[in-house]
This record gives C-alpha cells, structure tokens and sequence, in this order.
C-alpha cells in the first residue's frame, strides 16, 4: 500500500514539472497582431493580413484586391506572389479568388531579413504592386517581440473590405486644400441670452389678442400692441372699477389741495393741513398715473418691447390671467 502511495506522488510531481514548459511555451505563443499591409499600384488597391513572417515557418497571407477606378472587387485573374530576401526567391500563387476579390496564400521565407514583396495581377486589368521592407525574422520568438499584440477595444465597430464593397465607399490619398468654413449639419437655433422677453400680465383680467398678431413666428415692431388684458365683468378686483377709483381719488385730491392752497395764502388754513393735502394729491396722482400708463378705458394693453418675431404664446384669447402671469415670448 505504501509503495502504491509513493509511486503516484512520484508521477505527479513527474507530469507538474512536464506541464511547466508546456505552460510557458503557451504564454509564448500567445494570440499575435496581424500583420496589415495596404499598398497601391496604377490600377490596384491591396489589403493584406499576414502572420508574422518566420524563416521555415508556413505563413498565410490574405489578400483583397479592388479595382480603383471603381472601388469594387476583383472578380477573377491568377495572382502571382514573390517574396525576395537576400537574393533568394519564393512564390506562392493562386488562378482564382476564394470569394471575389479576395484571395489566401501560402508562403514558406528560407531566408530571415528585410525582403521585397511582389504581387503580380494576371487579370484583364493586369499591374503589379510591390511592397518594400517586408521584415522575415529568424525564429517565432523574434517576430513575437517585435510584433505588436492586437488591441482589444469592446466599443469598436469593425468595417471590412468585404463591407466597403457593397456601399459607395472610396479610399484616396490625403491633398493639402482649403477647408470649408461652414459645417454642414442639423442643429436648433437658438436665441442668445438677452435678445429674448417674455411679456407678462401687470394685473388680472382676461386676456383679449389685438387682430391676428399674436401667432407663434409673427413678426412684430417696437411698440406694436399685442393684447389687452380687461377686468369688465368681474366682481373682485376689476380693472375698470380700480381705472376708475384711481381717476377720483386723484381729481377730488387735485381739487382739495388747489383749493387748501389758495387758503393757505390768506392764512385761513395752517400749513400741516396744506402739507396733508399735498400728501393726498401726489399719492393719488402717482397711483391714477402709473395706472394711465398701462390701461386704456380700464384695460392693460400690452406692447412689443422690441422688434423681433413672437417665439412663444402661453394663453388663448378670452383666458383669465392674473398679475405677473407670462403671455407671450418676444425674440
């Protein structure tokens, strides 16, 4: 039994110490970036995606290839692939695409160094497209250090080759030019800070719209009447009857201190009475003015404060407002 017990510790800690390399080598041989390779020919767009290329090591490569003068892809035609380093040659070739315009190679680089890829284009419209300094590195280990990992970005949006071959969809070569100075695009215009009033009601009544003025977008002029605000018919404080009040009290005021004051002058009456009458007399012509101002025949008529156009109306004509209750606003 104890024998039995010391063989399985022996071979477990065997298979840990063979699973340890084995580990390593797969964090080595981790998940590596593409390599992206875009060039341009007279006739040819090139998008390749490539594995790092390795002395010895199989790499495949592929390739979509789109038609300039028309950004679509190209349907058929054998391509030719040259791959030159130090002098040594290896090609890879394929008569037709996988897909249109989109074909998979197979190369195997003898020789580590910077090399020149040619890609010849035996097609109706036949070109070559060359890329230079094409790095083959000598082992997998070199070309994992020099290789960038692929950046992982959950929000990104990926647009293919294949997807820009369905829409109107053209790449071009950066021009130096004017740039616009208008943008277009939808927005909300906006009045500024300042260049808008809202009118308000100074007392309650019911409001009476002036003519077909007040529409939401009418233009309107300094001083242009926009609405009355009458208080005829209503039994608490109308309007009408304070117009009227006011205009009483400041005629009988008038008329006790003009006739106060002509007494005064003969030593009839004291002068606290005078300075009483005059008291009543400006109190009252101060409330019957202020009142003048803004009613006519004892409604409140109210007036643009600016030109502009009427933005917003918040009341219907014949509607029952009171004091300091917004109307409308002016822009």
């Amino acid at each position: 039994m104890k024998k039995s017990w010391i063989v399985l510790f022996l071979s477990l800690v065997i298979f840990s110490q063979c699973a340890k390399p084995a580990a390593k080598g797969a964090e080595t041989d981790g998940e590596e970036a593409k390599l992206q390779l875009t060039a341009y020919s007279q006739k040819f767009e090139l998008f390749a995606e490539a594995d790092p290329l390795v002395k010895g090591r199989e790499c495949s490569l592929l390739a979509h290839f789109t038609h300039l003068a028309d950004f679509k892809p190209l349907l058929d035609g054998k391509i030719v692939l040259s791959l030159t380093v130090a002098g040594r040659t290896v090609r890879a070739e394929q008569a037709q695409p996988l897909r249109p315009g989109v074909y998979r190679f197979t190369l195997v680089p003898d020789t580590a160094g910077k090399g020149r890829l040619t890609i010849t284009i035996a097609a109706a419209a036949a070109d070559v497209i060359v890329i230079d300094d094409l790095a083959v590195h000598e082992t997998p280990e070199a070309a994992h250090q020099t290789q960038p990992q692929a950046p992982e970005n959950a929000q990104a949006v990926t647009f293919t080759k294949e997807n820009s071959w369905k829409v109107e969809f053209a790449t071009d070569r950066p021009q130096l030019g004017a740039f616009g100075e208008v943008i277009k695009s939808v927005a909300r215009i906006q009045s500024a800070q300042g260049d808008e009033v809202i009118v308000s009601a100074k007392a309650d009544g019911v409001v009476r719209f002036s003519g077909e003025h007040v529409l939401e977008g009418k233009s309107v002029t300094a001083g242009q009447g926009l609405f009355a605000i009458a208080g005829g018919g209503l039994a608490d404080n109308n309007m009408a009857v304070r117009y009227a009040e006011a205009r009483n009290n400041y005629q009988r005021a008038k008329t006790d201190h003009d006739r106060i004051k002509d007494l005064a002058k003969d030593r009839i009456v004291s002068e606290k009475e005078l300075l009483r009458a005059r008291n009543e007399y400006d109190n009252a012509k101060a409330a019957f003015d202020n009142l003048d101002r803004n009613f006519s025949a004892g409604s409140q008529v109210v007036t643009a404060p600016f030109a502009g156009f009427i933005k917003q109306v918040f009341v219907q004509n014949g509607q029952f407002v009171n004091a300091g209750q917004p109307i409308v606003t002016v822009a």
